[in-house]
């Protein structure tokens, strides 16, 4: 009961929230949050050699006005504008209604707390880079683990098996997808996504579970069961699951756990209370020119601080489905070659084609069977070497066993005729 209150108490506090959210902010929120999917960035040569150009600055300055970032920040840095414009009114034609209070503030304390600014600006955009760039190396992590574990089940899986490695190829599939899925969950919908991949008593048990990723794992784990290896193999294959499970393990992490969020609201707070009592400080030297130099210091010191913000949570802007993609592209193409890439295998040097007939394979028959021979012959020479040594080995154990026990009985006599002459009467 404590717990379905809870929930309806927090489910009354979310839609009253909601509901309080002004139509400026939803817009922003919009706005945002749909330009997200347009940074999930994949370069190739093509593109790298344009972010190279010396025709980025150009690039650059002319999508300013086009850049979501730019936008988002036009309402923050259209009050600071005004405000500064407010400030400079008040203190130029005050006088005139009345107004004899001074608004001047010396450039001293902005000074001196211009330092502080920076480091906590700086601690914010290294730490929310450091959570993107963590989860990038995850993902490309987990593209390797993929690749890796179809291709020792295709290797392992008895032939007479073919189901079990398709099954196999398709929930690896589907954890890749169903990870990215479980970390968008307000964006993209579990069935749909899951659809395309697993038949469909499969994709309606999956949907059943609380936990899509988790159940995924502990159907790949079941498969490699079924498929009889050796404990050896499926402990190497065990490895990988693990590794799968760790990989999910930390991105929920990231995508639970906020930079604490005091540095967040200290950051913003000192910000606001800078950028609204910087326009004082300018007004005695710069007069109506602290306008625009409001304008252009708010929108860069907010620019900092925003995108440390909206790189904070990365799952949104790293590009999970071009991984997906290579996943998938990667694996159905190891599973539809895996018959055609085992029929060819090298032989002393030469080709030998297991299903073909005629020449090529008597000749991949007898060299197949001449290297046998070959290698029995060495394995023979091997065993007899080694039986040549042993005895050897034998022989001066036992020498050196005797004189032991040589030496042992020439330290008793010793023993005994020292004893006699150091005790006669006894």
């Amino acid at each position: 009961p404590k717990g379905r209150a809870l929930k309806l108490a927090t489910t009354a506090e979310v839609s009253s929230g909601e509901a309080s959210i002004g139509a400026l902010e939803q817009f922003d929120i919009n706005m945002r949050e749909e330009s997200r999917k347009r940074r999930r960035n994949v370069f190739g040569a093509p593109e790298w050699r344009r972010h190279r150009s010396t025709s980025r600055y150009s690039r650059h300055i002319g999508s300013m006005f086009t850049s979501s970032i730019i936008k988002g920040l036009a309402p923050p840095v259209s009050f600071f504008t005004v405000l500064a414009a407010a400030y400079i009114a008040a203190d130029t034609y005050g006088d005139a209604y009345g107004f004899t209070s001074s608004l001047v503030l010396p450039m001293a304390p902005f000074s001196l707390t211009a330092s502080a600014l920076s480091l906590l600006l700086v601690f914010r955009t290294n730490s929310s880079y450091g959570r993107w760039w963590e989860a990038r190396k995850i993902w490309g992590g987990l593209l390797n683990r993929c690749r890796d574990f179809c291709r020792q089940g295709l290797t392992w899986f008895p032939e007479d098996k073919p189901e079990l490695k398709a099954q196999l190829v398709r929930y690896t599939q589907a954890f890749a997808v169903g990870l990215k899925v479980h970390l968008r969950p307000d964006d993209e919908d579990m069935r749909a996504e899951l659809s395309e991949i697993l038949e469909e008593d499969e994709l309606e048990l999956a949907l059943s579970k609380v936990h899509v990723p988790n159940h995924l794992l502990k159907m790949l784990n079941n498969i490699v069961n079924q498929a009889g290896l050796d404990p050896i193999l499926a402990s190497r294959m065990d490895d990988n699951i693990t590794e799968f499970e760790d990989d999910l393990g930390k991105c929920e992490r990231i995508f639970k756990t906020p930079i604490p969020l005091a540095y967040t609201r200290m950051t913003s707070r000192f910000l606001i209370i800078w950028l609204v009592l910087l326009p004082m400080a300018l007004i005695k030297d710069m007069g109506w020119e602290a306008v625009p130099a409001e304008a252009l210091i708010s929108f860069l010191l907010l620019g900092i601080e925003d995108i440390g913000v909206q790189v904070e949570e990365p799952f949104s802007i790293i590009s999970c489905e071009g991984i997906c993609t290579s996943v998938i592209t990667n694996t159905d193409a190891m599973l539809s070659t895996d018959t055609s890439d085992k029929s060819v295998v090298r032989l002393d040097g030469g080709v030998a084609i297991l299903g073909a007939s005629g020449p090529n394979r008597s000749l991949a028959g007898s060299s197949s069977n001449a290297g046998m021979e070959r290698q029995l012959m060495e394995s023979q020479a091997a065993v007899a070497q080694a039986q040549v040594e042993a005895k050897e080995t034998a022989a001066q154990l036992s020498e050196m066993k005797a004189k032991l026990e040589a030496m042992e009985q020439k330290t008793s006599a010793h023993k005994s005729e020292a004893m006699e002459v150091r005790y006669p009467l006894c």
